[in-house]
């Protein structure tokens, strides 16, 4: 968190028990469970791709979603509220 603060840039939390970012699609969202052994994402939406680069992009998705629910807030527009639940992935968006 220091060193975001530091950097002038956002520091955001990730509840990674919420929204489980190796089972969901980031494509469109399902989730399925899936044994550790199995590296590759494949959904029924026909997204596939290596489960570690869904991941990231399901953390990805999070991160700017809650983001715009920050923002929308501070608009007076109606926010995405994030819950934030341990263990947790810290993320760096930069330049923010």
């Amino acid at each position: 968190k220091y060193k975001a603060a530091e950097a002038g840039t956002r520091y955001i939390e990730v509840p990674t028990r919420k929204i489980k970012p190796s089972q969901t699609c980031s494509g469109c969202g399902n989730q399925a469970k899936k044994p550790l052994s199995e590296r590759q994402h494949a959904c029924p939406c026909g997204l596939t791709l290596s489960r570690d680069q869904n991941a990231a992009r399901v953390i990805l998705n999070w991160a700017l979603e809650s983001i715009k629910g920050r923002e929308s807030a501070l608009c007076g527009e109606k926010s995405f509220s994030a819950k934030h639940e341990t263990p947790s992935i810290p993320i760096w968006v930069g330049g923010m």
